[in-house]
């Protein structure tokens, strides 16, 4: 029976339970059973993410030539782990509140990525999205738009410094996101914020207004 199983958690690989071949005979009750793997590793050594054959060959106790006949099985491991985004959890103070843009790139606040199977770097992540807690043109802040404005290549965003007059702070929520080269998605977010005075906290009151990066 051909199986289909996923990595093991951390691994580019898996154990699998691959049972073993039957046959019957004519004249032989207990022919010989071999199994031999396509990397030619031991049938019992962890199996690549990937398809890896096993030749199952049983050869009767005939003389004066033993007859023999194979099969072949499939192990097929597949990749469904997310890669892990690390940022230095950095939440920076936007102040004044003067409406001038400020440019954060990905490298601000990544600072590594890890997967299972792959080989991913800082240089892999791009902004997905940007959110703001107010909204575009809230009352009070400067009756200014494009508040957020995610570069083509979407290693940066520029995002004004000004909050509404009577509101309780300004939060914006990034959201990076590193694809590995099974299509397993991993994201992390971080934010920055624009208190309505110095020193008073700012509080998150969920998105108001969302801007989308363009890459895939």
């Amino acid at each position: 029976m051909n199986i289909t199983q996923n990595t093991d958690p951390g691994l580019c690989s898996a154990v699998v339970n691959h049972g073993t071949a039957t046959a019957t005979d004519n004249c032989d009750n207990s022919p010989t059973i071999n199994g031999t793997r396509s990397d030619n590793l031991p049938l019992d050594a962890p199996y690549p993410k990937g398809t890896t054959t096993i030749t199952w060959t049983a050869t009767d106790h005939a003389t004066p030539t033993n007859n023999q006949s194979s099969c072949q099985q499939t192990i097929t491991v597949e990749d469904h782990e997310a890669p892990v985004i690390t940022t230095n959890g950095v939440t920076p103070v936007l102040w004044p509140a003067s409406h001038e843009y400020h440019t954060f790139n990905v490298t601000n606040f990544v600072t590594a990525v890890t997967d299972n199977c792959d080989v991913l770097t800082v240089s892999n992540v791009v902004i997905e999205k940007v959110t703001s807690d107010e909204n575009e043109n809230g009352g009070g802040d400067g009756n200014t738009k494009n508040d957020i404005i995610i570069a083509a290549d979407c290693k940066s965003v520029q995002v004004r410094a000004e909050r509404v007059n009577n509101g309780d702070g300004r939060v914006y929520t990034i959201t990076f996101k590193v694809t590995d080269s099974s299509g397993n998605v991993g994201r992390k977010t971080s934010t920055i914020e624009v208190p309505k005075n110095l020193g008073v906290p700012v509080v998150d009151s969920g998105p108001h207004y969302t801007v989308n990066g363009t890459c895939p």
